[in-house]
């Protein structure tokens, strides 16, 4: 059982949101031992759309065959399709109060209404979607909370947000499952945002770094209650329960039995190197369960497939990286990652540099320069050599 998150492109117009959508059926159409899918999907201001199919394979299926480059749409403008726009808006927002005269441009830049797609009337189809926004949201928020626990530096604010998004996961959990889910971990997320500013700082980081720990805790809880779920959906072959995102794994088998040896492992397993590559400082922390792209080291890199050369290439210098290598569920994890590298090659994402492909090298100072602002990451650079 292997469920597989794909991100189509982000469309530039209503017409190329709809050849997104045809693209998805037709992958759901591809292959008959496809389990379950479901295509989520919400038109913004062009060049910000995002689609989100989820499909649930049996082993075996290959989805590349069922995307034709030609027929997806070019992804929206690089800048566009993250938060660059904004500042235009925030500039004008603020002017027009001083200059009177800026006050006819301000509706120009002012956010479109977003198109929303009702829930859906059955409740069986609804309990679907709420464990793919699940699933989704899992992957997103709780190993941001396990990089911070790695020693990463993230802004209060920021941490905060994750915290709330993890919150609203648990919920999509309960409605998937039908049991609680969470305990007190909603009730102490409120009142740490409600009375972050009025409370003691070194009480509120406290209790932040309580939350960080007990939030990515109970992500590894979460997956393991999906993979019940997904389990138990017709036509599924079961077996190992997998969960592949782009670029990162949830993986419980016989030796993992449990969602608490599985945090266990993660957080025991887990090491750093910074690799200088193509100006950039890449980070690569490998755990064990679960296990980020960068965590299949010398392993993955003795695969096949784009993902694996560039890694097999940016791994040279590190020979501490050859134990991993030995890892049975690492090795058992290589083909679904080496999957996700081939449907990359096969269609053009929405996944932007350095998300999508591996880096080719020809990346100039400029796109990088642009892509460390727009993502926020002044860190990247600011951190010691």
């Amino acid at each position: 059982m292997r469920p597989v998150l794909v991100d189509l492109p982000r469309p530039a117009t209503r017409e190329d949101y709809e050849t997104c959508l045809a693209a998805a059926r037709r992958i759901l159409e591809a292959d008959s031992r496809v389990v379950a899918a479901y295509v989520a999907g919400e038109v913004r201001h062009p060049g910000h759309s995002d689609i989100d199919l989820l499909v649930v394979l049996a082993d075996g299926v290959d989805l590349s065959p069922a995307i034709r480059p030609a027929d997806l749409p070019p992804p929206g403008p690089y800048l566009a399709s993250h938060s660059f726009p904004h500042y235009p808006r925030r500039l004008f927002r603020d002017i027009h109060y001083v200059f009177p005269l800026f006050s006819p441009l301000v509706p120009l830049f002012e956010k479109k209404p977003v198109d929303t797609v009702p829930p859906p009337a059955d409740p069986e189809e609804r309990r679907l979607l709420a464990a793919f926004y699940a699933f989704d949201y899992l992957h997103k928020k709780v190993y941001r909370l396990l990089d911070h626990q790695d020693g990463g530096s993230l802004p209060a604010r920021t941490l905060l947000c994750h915290l709330h998004t993890l919150r609203y996961t648990w919920s999509c959990v309960e409605n998937a499952t039908g049991a609680p889910f969470g305990g007190d971990f909603v009730s102490r997320v409120d009142s740490l945002r409600g009375g972050w500013f009025d409370a003691d700082p070194g009480t509120a980081a406290d209790e932040l770094a309580s939350l960080i720990q007990e939030g990515a805790r109970l992500g590894f809880d979460a997956a393991w209650r999906l993979a019940t779920f997904f389990a138990g959906l017709p036509g599924n072959p079961g077996g190992e329960a997998r969960f592949v995102n782009r670029d990162e794994a949830i993986l419980f088998t016989d030796a993992v039995a449990g969602p608490e040896e599985a945090y266990q492992a993660s957080l025991a397993g887990r090491r750093s190197w910074r690799i200088p590559l193509a100006g950039r400082r890449i980070r690569f922390a490998p755990v064990v369960q679960p296990a980020a792209l960068s965590a299949v080291l010398a392993t993955y890199a003795r695969g096949e497939g784009p993902w694996s050369a560039w890694i097999g290439r940016s791994l040279k210098a590190v020979r501490s990286a050859s134990p991993v290598a030995l890892s049975p569920p690492i090795q058992r994890r290589t083909a679904a990652l080496d999957e996700i590298a081939r449907l990359s090659l096969s269609s053009p994402l929405k996944n932007s540099y350095p998300y999508g492909f591996p880096p080719a090298g020809r990346e100039g100072f400029a796109r990088r320069l642009a892509s460390a602002l727009v993502h926020r990451r002044f860190r990247s650079f600011a951190r010691p050599r």
